[in-house]
Protein backbone atom coordinates (compact mmCIF):
# COMPACT_ATOMS: atom_id res chain seq x y z
CA UNK A 1 0.00 0.00 0.00
CA UNK A 2 0.95 3.33 -0.76
CA UNK A 3 0.24 6.40 1.67
CA UNK A 4 0.15 10.05 0.67
CA UNK A 5 3.04 11.93 2.87
CA UNK A 6 0.51 12.94 5.40
CA UNK A 7 -2.07 10.02 6.64
CA UNK A 8 -2.82 11.21 10.42
CA UNK A 9 -6.98 11.70 9.18
CA UNK A 10 -7.66 9.40 6.85
CA UNK A 11 -5.85 6.70 9.04
CA UNK A 12 -8.29 7.70 12.04
CA UNK A 13 -11.50 8.01 9.63
CA UNK A 14 -10.47 4.43 8.24
CA UNK A 15 -10.43 3.24 11.85
CA UNK A 16 -13.41 4.60 12.37
CA UNK A 17 -15.17 3.45 9.18
CA UNK A 18 -13.88 -0.54 9.34
CA UNK A 19 -15.37 -0.45 13.05
CA UNK A 20 -18.48 0.73 12.20
CA UNK A 21 -19.19 -1.57 9.13
CA UNK A 22 -21.95 -4.14 9.65
CA UNK A 23 -22.54 -7.43 7.90
CA UNK A 24 -24.93 -6.38 5.40
CA UNK A 25 -28.20 -8.84 5.65
CA UNK A 26 -28.45 -11.60 3.17
CA UNK A 27 -31.24 -9.60 0.29
CA UNK A 28 -30.70 -12.81 -2.72
CA UNK A 29 -31.59 -16.46 -2.59
CA UNK A 30 -29.85 -18.87 -5.51
CA UNK A 31 -31.27 -22.11 -6.41
CA UNK A 32 -28.20 -24.54 -7.72
CA UNK A 33 -29.20 -27.90 -9.85
CA UNK A 34 -26.48 -30.33 -9.13
CA UNK A 35 -25.16 -32.78 -11.45
CA UNK A 36 -27.02 -36.01 -9.89
CA UNK A 37 -30.64 -34.04 -10.39
CA UNK A 38 -30.38 -32.58 -6.95
CA UNK A 39 -30.70 -29.07 -5.82
CA UNK A 40 -29.82 -26.56 -2.98
CA UNK A 41 -30.54 -23.18 -2.38
CA UNK A 42 -28.69 -20.63 -0.38
CA UNK A 43 -28.85 -16.40 0.76
CA UNK A 44 -26.14 -14.09 0.06
CA UNK A 45 -25.67 -10.43 -0.57
CA UNK A 46 -25.49 -8.94 -4.01
CA UNK A 47 -22.67 -6.45 -4.47
CA UNK A 48 -25.53 -3.86 -4.46
CA UNK A 49 -26.12 -4.90 -0.82
CA UNK A 50 -22.58 -4.49 0.19
CA UNK A 51 -22.37 -1.31 -1.69
CA UNK A 52 -25.08 -0.01 0.07
CA UNK A 53 -23.13 -0.83 3.78
CA UNK A 54 -19.88 0.62 2.27
CA UNK A 55 -21.26 3.63 1.34
CA UNK A 56 -22.73 4.49 4.75
CA UNK A 57 -20.16 4.31 6.57
CA UNK A 58 -17.59 5.63 4.46
CA UNK A 59 -19.74 8.76 3.49
CA UNK A 60 -20.07 9.48 7.57
CA UNK A 61 -16.27 9.10 7.79
CA UNK A 62 -15.96 11.24 4.37
CA UNK A 63 -13.89 8.25 3.19
CA UNK A 64 -14.47 7.77 -0.90
CA UNK A 65 -13.20 4.93 -3.14
CA UNK A 66 -11.76 5.63 -6.38
CA UNK A 67 -10.55 2.71 -9.39
CA UNK A 68 -8.43 2.97 -12.28
CA UNK A 69 -8.32 -0.26 -14.32
CA UNK A 70 -6.32 -0.17 -17.42
CA UNK A 71 -4.19 -2.93 -19.74
CA UNK A 72 -0.87 -3.44 -19.65
CA UNK A 73 2.34 -5.75 -21.57
CA UNK A 74 3.94 -7.12 -18.84
CA UNK A 75 7.03 -9.51 -20.28
CA UNK A 76 4.97 -9.87 -23.34
CA UNK A 77 1.75 -10.53 -21.84
CA UNK A 78 -0.89 -8.56 -21.89
CA UNK A 79 -2.18 -7.82 -18.36
CA UNK A 80 -5.81 -6.39 -16.97
CA UNK A 81 -4.05 -3.92 -13.92
CA UNK A 82 -6.57 -2.38 -11.17
CA UNK A 83 -5.55 0.27 -8.46
CA UNK A 84 -7.75 1.14 -5.95
CA UNK A 85 -7.54 4.09 -4.13
CA UNK A 86 -9.56 5.46 -0.48
CA UNK A 87 -9.67 9.62 -0.43
CA UNK A 88 -10.45 11.37 2.93
CA UNK A 89 -11.55 15.04 2.42
CA UNK A 90 -8.75 16.05 4.12
CA UNK A 91 -7.23 15.19 0.76
CA UNK A 92 -5.00 12.23 2.14
CA UNK A 93 -5.26 8.84 0.40
CA UNK A 94 -3.99 5.35 0.59
CA UNK A 95 -3.65 3.71 -2.92
CA UNK A 96 -2.97 -0.29 -3.59
CA UNK A 97 -0.51 -1.59 -5.19
CA UNK A 98 -1.98 -2.78 -8.82
CA UNK A 99 -3.87 -6.05 -8.98
CA UNK A 100 -2.78 -7.43 -11.96
CA UNK A 101 -4.24 -10.74 -14.08
CA UNK A 102 -4.23 -12.10 -17.76
CA UNK A 103 -6.44 -10.68 -20.18
CA UNK A 104 -9.20 -12.67 -21.45
CA UNK A 105 -12.11 -12.31 -23.78
CA UNK A 106 -14.10 -14.93 -21.23
CA UNK A 107 -15.07 -13.39 -18.49
CA UNK A 108 -15.15 -16.71 -16.46
CA UNK A 109 -11.58 -17.73 -16.88
CA UNK A 110 -10.46 -13.88 -15.55
CA UNK A 111 -13.22 -14.62 -12.39
CA UNK A 112 -11.14 -17.99 -11.61
CA UNK A 113 -7.70 -16.42 -11.40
Amino acid sequence: MIFSKLNNEIAQAFSKAWAELENPKHNTTVKVNTKSGGSYTFEYTDLGGIFDEAKRVFKENEISIMQNASTREINGNLMISVETMLLHSSGQWIKSDPLQMPCSTNMQDMGGQ
